[in-house]
């Protein structure tokens, strides 16, 4: 999202944003191999918190409490409208929100075009923000390889599946995932402290300018939790329902576990169980308890991340770069603290 393009303008005619932060509208499109990609779809799948519709990421901003960052990318639109904020903010279902500004687009700002993918890279960093242990640690599980999000119909933020094995798209979602994976990586959580607001005309919610957004400030509890597993805060707000934020939390543990029981040996669907069936509630029928092993042995075997083994009917390694594991990212993070 580079170039030397001139500056977009504001509601006054005014720069508004540099070149290298606008919407890449004549960017071409891109490809991507599915198997050489980190590629997310459903919010529920191993890589579903990356994206906006992910439930367990509610967020805060001036002392409004939201349920994602798609609803919030959805009320920036209308700054001016404070009303359509409020009735997008109040939706339970981030589809919903997203929805209910549908009928009021001809309404967005007027340099809405100009200025969204700056939006959405705030609304990322929020995210990042307020909740660093659990989305820095999902990022950082990407590994180096291109984030892509899958969409049969939006190949702006996203990319369209082309054949089985090929998505084609402008990806700028995704870029900005991976923009925003490379500043953790570089900055850590002292840069993502504070987060101002983007330097953008009227940028408001709810009548007030929007203020600089606090960090997450950590706990003890926090660096002991896998970083990609969502927390549960014992004051999270009731916006996100709770079952909803256990299961996401139970079945990231359980995608954890079974990666690393696979990353340096083979090993069997009963030894799979024998680990895993632990972490599953204790009053699932056992059916249940391996209909969802399965599900999930599918879903990384899908994703490439595992792979099973016909002849010795083991499951191994499968071809793309193995998660990092999670114990040894608990270490490094607590040296890196050490030491500063």
């Amino acid at each position: 999202m580079t170039g030397a393009q001139p500056l977009a303008r504001s509601y006054h005619g005014k720069p508004a944003i540099p070149a290298d932060q606008r919407e890449p509208s004549s960017e071409p499109f891109r490809r991507y191999r599915r198997d050489q990609a980190v590629v997310f779809l459903k919010t529920r799948e191993a890589f579903g918190g990356l994206s906006n519709m992910a439930a367990g990421f509610p967020l805060r901003v001036n002392g409004t409490e939201i349920r994602t960052s798609e609803a919030l990318y959805q009320a920036c639109r209308f700054p001016h409208l404070p009303d359509i904020q409020r009735e997008i903010l109040e939706q339970r279902s981030p589809m919903t929100a997203k929805m209910k500004g549908k009928p009021h687009r001809a309404d967005s700002r007027p340099d809405w075009n100009h200025v969204r993918v700056n939006v959405m890279r705030w609304c990322l960093r929020v995210k990042l923000v307020q909740h660093w242990d659990t989305f820095a640690g999902l990022l950082e599980s990407t590994g180096d390889g291109p984030i892509v999000e899958e969409s049969r119909r939006d190949a702006f933020w996203g990319a369209k599946p082309e054949g089985d094995h090929v998505l084609v798209g402008m990806n700028i979602l995704g870029r900005l995932l991976m923009e925003l994976r490379k500043m953790a990586r570089e900055g850590g959580r002292e840069a993502f402290r504070v987060l101002p607001p983007p330097e953008l005309e009227n940028f408001c919610l709810l009548g007030e300018p929007v203020e600089a957004v606090q960090g997450d400030t950590g706990s003890p509890e926090d660096a002991a939790s896998p970083p990609h597993v969502s927390r549960l805060a014992s004051d999270a707000p009731a916006l996100v329902p709770r079952s909803d934020t256990v299961r996401a939390n139970r079945d990231a543990e359980l995608i954890a576990q079974l990666q690393s029981l696979v990353r340096d040996h083979p090993v069997s669907r009963r030894e799979i169980n024998a680990a895993v069936t632990p972490l599953l509630p204790e009053n699932l029928p056992e059916k249940e308890k391996n209909r969802r092993i399965g599900n999930h042995l599918r879903r990384l075997q899908r994703a490439g991340w595992i792979a099973f083994h016909q002849p010795d009917r083991q499951w191994r390694a499968g071809g793309r770069r193995a998660l990092p594991d999670l114990r040894d990212l608990r270490v490094k993070r607590d040296r890196t603290a050490r030491r500063t």
